[in-house]
């Protein structure tokens, strides 16, 4: 073969890992562009799933009580001596994603290269559609070890604190075993018992073209040592509780309004930057009828105290005047 020939051999199956990571740094400059200090992480799907993307694969199976399975996903982990009877809830739902992959959590990873790993390691026979990986950049985040996320997380099964449920968190130190850390997972984590769908002001998508798996792979083992070995390696011990290195925050209903409104306002912005005043203005309106609706069922629950409760629905009605005198002074 000449030189030339080989050089061109090379070429073709570099080409498609080095248009993949250009890819990968375009999306992550336009997320940095939004917040610079953003959290970026990745996902793989098979192919674009419109409406059901990015959803938890337990909310897939809407004929079933969603607290009641994974209560019973997490009862077989103990039955079986995967987990302790005495782990957190959180921990158990871990787990049980982890080795059923059915929770209220979203896998993710901070490794745009193992993202595409669990894309390209797909039978492609099995899948005739090109893949997508999303790169997310999210403004806050957490550790699964803080006390208020467990805190959060036991009053969706114990209701001791009323939960804003159109909401998710972004989980990052996740490694609790080998595999987990191989993988440089995180979750995202879905407080209602519906799927909420992540604004696309969030992510960027990557489009896989399918006929390229093969020389992705190649090269993710050849160039990376990322292989079904590095990526899968068997189960261990619990490993050391990293050390959170975010803020923590108290997980009372006052907190949680306040981080939701901070989150609306933030997705505002960038709906208004993307699409102008008119969209963010649908959304206000789209918003400030799940809110009215929340309130509404909480006081014929009456879980929380009736002065709380008018606080926060003054603060919420203030602010969402505020939000859509801002975004008419724009129109």
């Amino acid at each position: 073969m000449s030189p030339q020939k080989k050089h061109s051999k090379e070429e073709s199956i570099t080409e498609p890992i080095a248009k993949y990571l250009n890819d990968i740094a375009r999306a992550i400059k336009e997320l940095k562009g939004q917040v610079p200090d953003s959290l970026i992480c990745f996902r793989a799907e098979s192919k674009d799933y419109g409406d059901s993307k990015l959803i938890p694969s337990i909310f897939r199976n809407r004929d079933s009580n969603i607290k009641e399975l994974e209560l019973n996903y997490g009862n077989l982990l103990v039955d079986y001596n995967l987990v302790s009877p005495n782990a957190s809830k959180l921990m158990k739902a871990i787990k049980c994603q982890h080795y059923f992959a059915q929770s209220r959590l979203l896998d993710i990873t901070f490794n745009c290269l193992v993202s595409l790993f669990f894309l390209v390691n797909e039978d492609i026979n099995k899948r005739p559609d090109n893949g997508i990986v999303y790169v997310f950049g999210f403004p806050r985040y957490f550790s699964p070890n803080d006390d208020q996320i467990n805190e959060l997380f036991d009053a969706i099964y114990d209701d001791t604190i009323p939960i804003v449920d159109k909401n998710f968190k972004v989980l990052t130190n996740c490694w609790t075993n080998d595999r987990i850390k191989a993988q440089n997972g995180g979750f995202i984590l879905f407080l209602g018992d519906y799927p909420y769908e992540i604004p696309e002001i969030y992510y960027r998508k990557i489009i896989v073209e399918r006929d390229n798996y093969p020389s992705l792979k190649e090269s993710l083992d050849v160039l990376f040592n990322i292989n079904q070995f590095t990526i899968f390696p068997q189960d261990d011990n619990i490993i050391k509780q990293m050390k959170p290195f975010m803020k923590s925050y108290k997980s009372n209903f006052e907190n949680q309004i306040l981080e939701y409104l901070d989150r609306i306002h933030f997705e505002l912005n960038m709906f208004q930057k993307k699409y102008g005043p008119k969209c963010a203005l649908r959304k206000i309106r789209i918003e400030e009828k799940y809110i009215q609706a929340l309130f509404e069922r909480l006081k014929k629950e009456n879980k929380i105290s009736p002065g709380t409760l008018t606080s926060c629905e003054t603060r919420c009605t203030h602010v969402f005047q505020y939000e859509r005198l801002l975004r008419m002074n724009k129109e």
